[in-house]
Formats: structure tokens, sequence, C-alpha cells
């Protein structure tokens, strides 16, 4: 079904692949509905990857969902460990202040320079419009709640600054 352990040394070989040609990888990391225990998709999964290949960029997808926490751990060690908010318009649409809360909690523990906007869209259009998912997050240095902060800087980084700074990193030269 497609299922593996991004661990799995049958994968190694695309990661050497990819390091050779200096692409950087995304993946789904945290539980999917349709498994909610997604033991695949854990970011604990990600750890000896990441220090195998310290010249592979991974880009954990949806910040690892409700496994957020696990992912700022891994994120600690692996400098060359980042991630995107795709799919999180749903939290952000149906409790904003959870959302605002986990994204800060995530720009702390990867740095700024290290988390990037996503929207993992058609599907999540459905929550929020990707014109209002960019709007919000423009918005955030404006409309976060009290006690949670987030700058212009960081909201500049985060829209495209950091992936742009990823691409140019890989860019054939």
């Amino acid at each position: 079904a497609g299922e593996y352990y991004p661990n799995d040394r049958a994968v190694y070989p695309l990661y050497e692949k990819l390091s050779e040609l200096k692409l950087p990888v995304i993946m789904h990391i945290g539980p999917r509905p349709e498994d909610p225990e997604s033991r695949y998709a854990h970011p604990s999964n990600l750890d000896q990857v990441l220090a195998d290949f310290p010249d592979l960029t991974i880009v954990a997808a949806h910040m690892a969902f409700s496994w957020w926490r696990d992912l700022i751990q891994v994120a600690q060690t692996r400098p060359n460990l980042m991630c995107d908010i795709s799919a999180l318009q749903m939290t952000a649409a149906l409790n904003y202040g959870q959302f605002c809360h986990i994204l800060r909690k995530v720009m702390n523990g990867f740095g700024k320079e290290r988390v990037m906007f996503g929207t993992d869209g058609p599907y999540f259009d459905l929550f929020l419009s990707r014109k209002d998912w960019v709007q919000l997050i423009k918005r955030l240095p404006q409309d976060s709640p009290e006690g949670i902060d987030f700058t212009e800087d960081e909201v500049t980084a985060l829209l495209g600054g950091n992936a742009a700074s990823l691409f140019a990193r890989y860019a054939i030269k």
C-alpha cells in the first residue's frame, strides 16, 4: 500500500541519490485519519536518516500534526530538518488560538528559518481558501492571541523567504 518507514534501509539509495543531486525531499509526517497509529509517519523515524545524510534536507509536511512536540525534539539536533504548515487550515479555522500556540512553539523549536508555508490544496481549501490562508498568516503579528507574538520578519520568512532560501541552496550551478 506504499507504506514504508523513512528510516528503512531499502529507502537509503533514494536518499543517496537525492543527496548526490542536491535535492531536498518533502514527506508526510504525522497521524492520518485513516491510520491513527500512523507508525510509518512518526517524526522519530526521521532522526537516523537525518544523521546518516547530513547534506540532505527533509521537509516534514504538516508540522507532524499532533506530533509537533516530537518533531521539535528531532529538530533540536538535526539542522537539516525543516517543516511546513500545510494542511493546518482546519486547525486555524476551528481553533485559531491553538494554531497560533502550536506555530509559535514550532517556530521557537526550529528557528524561524526552518518553517515554511504550505497549503496541501485543494482539499484543505474547504476550511480556508488559499487567499484567506495567506491573509491569516500575514495578519499573525496583529491578530495573534495575547501572549503569542509573531514578527513581520517571521511572517516574511514563513510565507516565502524560507522556501526561496531552500531552493537557492539547491539551485543547479
